[in-house]
């Protein structure tokens, strides 16, 4: 009796650690899915100030870094078209989300006229990779509750 008590027992404490890390793993992406919506709003409510100056762009990936900027590949939101971009004086991160100010040049770089120049300035918000997702995700725990 008292072995198979023993044995429940350590089958219960092998079960018990990987549910933890399971439970624990669960509350950690909803706190951090929960953060990332409110980066979400934000860029939403700066949207909203600029108007029709500003448009969101994913950052797909970052080709080249330079002590002056960086050149990478930009997603548009709106409408999914990939375009080259150089980041004057910044280095964005691979995922992020950017307000960029919609008056930003166009300019032949490495020969190519459709490249999307970004001034300093025209980056009126950045919210980390992932951003878009999380708060889908949230979105939706909130709308069922």
């Amino acid at each position: 009796m008292l072995a198979a008590f023993g044995q429940a027992l350590g089958l219960l404490l092998c079960c018990a650690f990987p549910v933890g890390v399971v439970l624990l793993a669960v509350f950690a992406r909803r706190r951090r899915d929960k953060r990332l919506a409110e980066h979400w709003r934000e860029l939403q409510a700066r949207r909203a100030l600029a108007g029709d100056e500003a448009a969101v762009a994913v950052v797909e990936r970052v080709y080249q870094r330079a002590r002056r900027g960086a050149k990478a590949v930009i997603r548009w939101q709106e409408t999914g078209d990939h375009q080259d971009t150089w980041f004057k004086g910044r280095h964005p991160a691979p995922g992020s989300v950017l307000l960029l100010r919609g008056s930003t040049g166009w300019g032949p770089h490495n020969r190519n006229p459709n490249t999307y120049y970004v001034n300093p300035g025209d980056l009126l918000y950045s919210a980390p990779s992932g951003t878009i997702a999380a708060a889908r995700r949230q979105r939706r725990r909130d709308a069922q509750k």
